[in-house]
């Protein structure tokens, strides 16, 4: 005997050191899909989100879930064509498409609730809401210019689009990635156009880990912090470039672009006279509901239902101020 183990059993106990790992991941990655990302909310929900190459993140057709928080429990189910309760038949053509992020996708409240149900419902017509959660202006640029013409084959084109702003798009839109997925992203050439955009990168760990993609988030939050706060110059004018993008786009389309916002006058100011654009501040109806039920949830700073009645009747007038809307 020469003291040497038999091969047969090295090569299991090989085995076995690599397999141990493995089997541990495999737990953890079960683990923290069963117990956290069950609570993960319309932006990171693997239930109801998957990757995208263009957009980096849309939602799963025919995706069903409750997104339930201490201040709510809605019901969420996403369309055949991949929105928040899907387009209707082919033959109808919308009046108004609502682009935007988780105040258009209508964060907290039933879909009825949301502000484009309530503008359907005051419009006796079609009103698309193709809003994404955590989605920011260049990627509502790319929806409007290479998803929207397909999602309107056949079909008339809208008379007005709308779009909101929130003040996370400025650090948004300096970025690659957030909430943990690949984003795509513009950048601005010497004399201010539009670069890119820059399409997302998704690795074969992000794509197939929750874990991995949770622990990434955390990482990329730490080490870049908010970019907004640094630039925030080439944030603003980043913003307004993006903006001025989808002006343009929309007036293709033969519709008009109504921009949204609360409080931000500096978008009004350097938007002011861009051809087809129109831009309204929410700010004074929001506020005016001073003694009435929440327009906002407390924690969590969403518009509750009545919030978006307010802003549903605030959109409506200022189209018809304008002449936009009937």
């Amino acid at each position: 005997m020469n003291g040497r183990e038999p091969r047969p059993r090295r090569w299991i106990r090989i085995a076995f050191r690599l397999c141990v790992p493995l089997l541990a991941l495999l737990v953890g990655e079960w683990t923290w899909r069963f117990v956290r990302t069950s609570g993960f909310g319309p932006t990171t929900n693997p239930q109801l989100v998957q990757d995208d190459p263009l957009l980096g993140w849309v939602y799963r057709p025919g995706a069903e879930a409750r997104h339930r928080t201490d201040e709510f429990n809605v019901s969420i189910r996403i369309g055949p064509e991949g929105f928040r309760g899907g387009l209707g038949p082919d033959s109808v053509s919308p009046q108004v498409v609502a682009l935007g992020d988780s105040f258009t996708f209508g964060w907290g409240v039933e879909l009825e609730q949301t502000f484009p149900a309530r503008l359907a419902a005051a419009l006796g017509s079609r009103v698309w809401n193709l809003g994404i959660s955590g989605q920011a202006p260049d990627q509502h640029l790319l929806m409007l210019r290479e998803r929207l013409p397909g999602l309107l084959a056949g079909r008339a084109s809208p008379e007005v689009i709308l779009v909101n702003f929130c003040r996370n798009d400025l650090d948004e839109v300096l970025r690659s990635e957030v909430y943990g997925a690949a984003k795509p992203r513009y950048r601005l050439g010497a004399a201010g156009e539009l670069v890119g955009p820059e399409r997302p990168q998704v690795g074969w760990l992000t794509r197939n880990s929750q874990f991995f993609r949770s622990i990434r988030k955390w990482a990329v939050n730490w080490a870049v912090g908010r970019p907004a706060e640094v630039e925030p110059e080439l944030a603003r004018a980043t913003v307004l470039a993006l903006y001025r993008g989808l002006a343009s786009a929309a007036a293709d389309s033969g519709a008009a672009l109504v921009l949204f916002h609360e409080g931000a006058p500096w978008l009004s100011d350097a938007l002011e006279g861009v051809p087809n654009l129109y831009v309204h501040d929410l700010g004074p109806a929001l506020a005016g509901n001073s003694g009435g039920p929440a327009v906002r949830f407390p924690s969590d700073g969403h518009w509750t239902a009545r919030g978006h009645e307010l802003v549903a009747r605030s959109l409506l007038e200022f189209c018809r101020r304008r002449r936009l809307l009937p």
